[in-house]
């Protein structure tokens, strides 16, 4: 009972918090910021030979990373497409039987290129394309996650030996945000992540898990409701100590702008004062720019 009354209160602190300090951000500066890592798309490696691989990861070094991340290792389809999986790696679980398979296995090849290159890989589980307009409301990302924890057993038993200074961590792959189905679902969405959570927990509690959600000011509840789904979030996820919570800043996409980027990282780091791990905040910074959120609905005009 002590632990669910300090939960709520710790919710409400920073709620209040933020709503009547303005969003204000601390001028304390707590270190320089560095770029250290990136990601890497399977669909687009899949192709890569050794030569390709050894070149990249000369250009990766050459710009000081320290970590890569690849996207996704297996990806569903939507299901008014057939739901069928492409799969990256080289999996024998059954849900995975008819799946499309890449010529190569893409999670060995970084492993191996990461290895030479010095590089720590975080090493993604599964997607589903319906994610995007269905998120946590049907059975489907249960699911998802289900496939993900079976995956993440199986890389672990048949690729982290051998790889043990490389293979770093995880990375959940669906971006989580706060649009309005993110806002409703939000318990669902931490309960599938708490499934995983637990799975990587069992196989080697050392490695973190890596996420990389998005701020949206279009098609969500605002600054305050975002605010409260990030707060329950927080306290419905069950986060280790040195699992990383690292967000895109979103304005390459063009959901936000650079100057609201002040209000919305008083948003993360308020939120997370309620989480009793010791999750760390890193930063994705957006190296693009898109044409998808370029003029929205109203008019507005997001990108320069």
């Amino acid at each position: 009972m002590f632990i669910l009354i300090k939960k709520i209160l710790c919710s409400l602190i920073a709620f209040f918090t933020v709503a009547l300090s303005g969003f204000a951000v601390p001028s304390e500066k707590k270190g320089d910021p560095a770029f250290t890592g990136s990601f890497i798309q399977s669909w687009a490696s899949s192709s890569w030979d050794d030569d390709q691989w050894e070149s990249e990861m000369e250009y990766m070094k050459q710009c000081g990373l320290e970590y890569l991340i690849v996207q996704d290792l297996a990806n569903k389809s939507a299901e008014e497409s057939g739901g069928s999986w492409t799969v990256y790696y080289d999996s024998k679980l059954p849900e995975f039987e008819n799946a499309d398979r890449s010529d190569t296995d893409v999670l060995e090849k970084a492993l191996y290129h990461c290895r030479k290159a010095g590089i720590k890989l975080f090493v993604p589980l599964a997607m589903f394309d319906d994610f995007w307009s269905e998120t946590a409301l049907t059975e489907q990302y249960a699911e998802v996650c289900l496939t993900s924890q079976r995956m993440a057993e199986e890389i672990y038993e048949n690729y982290y030996e051998g790889y043990e200074d490389t293979f770093y961590g995880w990375y959940f792959v669906p971006e989580i945000n706060n649009n309005i189905l993110n806002i409703i679902g939000v318990r669902k969405l931490a309960e599938g992540l708490n499934g995983i959570l637990g799975k990587l927990t069992e196989l080697d509690p050392s490695l973190p898990l890596l996420m990389s959600p998005f701020y949206s000011n279009y098609l969500s509840g605002g600054p305050m409701l975002s605010l409260a789904q990030l707060v329950s979030f927080f306290e419905h996820t069950d986060f280790r100590d040195g699992d990383i919570y690292c967000p895109q800043d979103a304005v390459g996409a063009g959901w936000i702008k650079e100057k609201d980027l002040k209000r919305v990282w008083a948003t993360y780091a308020k939120a997370m004062e309620t989480c009793d791990a010791d999750v760390k905040l890193w930063a994705n910074v957006e190296c693009f720019t898109s044409a998808v959120a370029d003029t929205l609905a109203d008019g507005t005009k997001v990108l320069p």
